[in-house]
């Protein structure tokens, strides 16, 4: 009869998820994944083919989370709002793995940005169901939205700036206002976690 693991995939990916929240996804070493969760390096590589598989197993998980139906910390009474300001919490309170990501990161974040903008859209008919925007100039609107969200991110996380979250909510009502007030014909700018995913779902939404 074959001995039961004691060591799993899902005890393994719970540590390296929450050594990643405190040291980022680069940091991240079979040592210091087995320190974490208390067992031996043997079971990682029995369980994931490297260590590229386990970050991006946990930058999976990261967007399961962030786009998982939960309640948010915020209740602005606008749930696209709710979602950004949970994000700019989530991300203030672990600047590592933020910054592992979006800034510095290695791994494939095409993932997190389509999901972050379907997120986004789905949110957004939410809160607008009558809306007559097009579901291209939707997206567009989104997609713009998720970017001023991640510069105030960079601005606090850098300490650049620092905003209290009655600020934060201010400006991401006025940023998502005037987007919609634009019908989504805004400069998006550079964004490297967005633009690939700006330039696919635009060409899918371009003929609505």
């Amino acid at each position: 009869m074959a001995r039961k693991k004691e060591i799993g995939r899902e005890k393994i990916l719970d540590a390296a998820y929450n050594l990643a929240l405190k040291v980022g996804l680069n940091d991240l070493t079979a040592r210091s994944i087995a320190a974490e969760g208390d067992f031996s390096t043997q079971p990682i590589y029995l369980e994931f083919t490297n260590l590229d598989e386990l970050r991006q197993a946990v930058l999976d998980r990261f967007v399961n989370y962030l786009t998982s139906d939960r309640k948010y910390e915020f209740d602005t009474g606008n749930a696209l709002i709710d979602l950004c300001m949970d994000y700019i919490h989530f991300c203030v309170n672990h600047t590592e793995f933020f910054s592992s990501i979006f800034v510095y990161g290695k791994q494939d974040t095409s993932n997190v940005a389509d999901q972050m903008i379907d997120i986004g859209v789905k949110l957004f008919y939410k809160q607008y169901p009558n809306t007559n925007l097009t579901r291209y100039e939707v997206t567009k609107i989104v997609a713009a939205f998720w970017t001023a969200v991640t510069g105030v991110i960079l601005s606090m996380t850098t300490q650049q700036a620092m905003f209290g979250f009655e600020q934060i909510q201010d400006m991401l009502e006025q940023s998502l206002k005037n987007n919609i007030e634009a019908r989504g014909k805004v400069l998006i700018g550079e964004n490297p976690l967005f633009n690939k995913s700006f330039e696919r779902k635009f060409r899918e939404y371009a003929d609505d």
